[in-house]
């Protein structure tokens, strides 16, 4: 599925000059779901960030599509670790995470030795997707040029945020669930009222 950017965008409130706190743009898909890119595209008529970052407030029918979405899916998101270990520790806990999930992660934009890998020489300062790795580094998705790198294993990533996504369960799906737990709790309380009672 293709989903707007431009939905997220605005509903998790990024600035077009400072961007936007992974976390917070998490918790608005998680909060607000998403709508098809159809539904507010990156046309070839907006040519500037005031452009892009409208409707603001999102339009009415949007918020309803979003929310439609949070229904049908469950979204979680972690942070890979908390703190700042070690370099090594990071790198086996986002080996362990990519089990999991792909990982969203900061990078330093943009630094490529003579090898090909990219490297970090200052602050982290893009989102990327850690898809995987190999010998040499993290294998990474650039959405912002729409292209593969390989990111240094020395680099010391500051964040990293792995995603979990499912099929909400449906409303019968619920009502199973209760009348189950209804019946274990009956079940328990007649065990604990009749627990002096020998059953033969």
């Amino acid at each position: 599925m293709n989903y707007s950017e431009r939905f997220t965008a605005i509903m998790s409130e990024t600035d077009p000059n400072s961007g936007n706190s992974p976390h917070r743009v998490a918790e608005s898909i998680r909060e607000n779901g998403l709508v098809e890119e159809k539904d507010l595209p990156f046309s070839e008529d907006i040519k500037t960030p005031e452009q892009y970052y409208q409707p603001d407030p999102m339009r009415t029918s949007l918020l309803v599509k979003g929310k439609r979405w949070t229904k049908q899916y469950l979204f979680k998101h972690e942070w890979v670790w908390n703190g700042n270990p070690l370099v090594a520790e990071k790198v086996r806990l986002l080996k362990e995470a990519l089990k999991r999930s792909p990982v969203g992660a900061s990078v330093y934009a943009w630094n490529c030795d003579a090898n090909g890998i990219y490297q970090k020489s200052g602050e982290d300062n893009h989102w990327v997707c850690i898809y995987g790795w190999n010998d040499h580094g993290w294998k990474i998705f650039d959405s912002y040029t729409n292209s593969y790198k390989l990111y240094s294993f020395d680099a010391d990533i500051s964040m990293a945020k792995l995603y979990w996504l499912s099929k909400a369960p449906s409303e019968v799906d619920n009502w199973d669930i209760a009348i189950l737990k209804s019946m274990v709790k009956f079940i328990k309380d007649l065990i604990y009222k009749n627990k002096n009672v020998r059953i033969s």
